[in-house]
């Protein structure tokens, strides 16, 4: 905690997918798959603080893969 109630903390992310879909040519659906093979990766920073509703957090990513910055912010409990 930097503060009481309020946090920091760093952030890295890592995804490995897989994308399976079918071809489509002159309208039609064929039989041949078409498969996606890829990684995500990106880091950055938490700010958190605890409010009268619940946690607050704050993130800012940078992902390495698209080279653009992500945002996310959440309020409240999970349930």
């Amino acid at each position: 905690e930097l503060v009481p109630n309020i946090f920091a903390s760093p952030v890295f992310n890592y995804a490995w997918y897989e994308l399976s879909s079918r071809l489509v040519q002159g309208g039609s659906m064929t039989d041949r798959d078409i498969v996606q093979r890829d990684q995500l990766y990106g880091t950055g920073l938490e700010l958190g603080w605890l409010t009268v509703i619940g946690p607050a957090l704050f993130t800012a990513e940078y992902n390495f893969s698209d080279q653009q910055m992500n945002y996310s912010l959440h309020l409240g409990y999970t349930f």
